[in-house]
């Protein structure tokens, strides 16, 4: 990823902490929300499993723009990366 992308992401990262979780999950869920973390690929189950992650239900998708997504852990109020 090069600085332009990063500071793209940054931004739109950015735009969300202005927003309550309603605002973002409930009235935006078309472009973020939850997915259970059975119905993910095998590929993204195997990778949580080598970070160490496999206990978690579910990760969460912020969409950034057209295809592009950045997943997260939503625990306690916070947005984990």
């Amino acid at each position: 990823m090069d600085l332009e992308k990063i500071s793209e992401i940054k931004i739109k990262l950015g735009s969300f902490e202005a927003m309550t979780w309603n605002q973002i999950f409930v009235e935006a869920k078309k472009q973020n929300h939850s997915v259970n973390i059975d119905l993910l690929s095998k590929k993204a189950q195997k990778r949580l499993k080598e970070i160490n992650l496999i206990d978690i239900d579910q990760l969460w998708s912020l969409r950034l723009s057209g295809k592009e997504r950045v997943w997260g852990i939503l625990d306690r109020g916070v947005f984990n990366l």
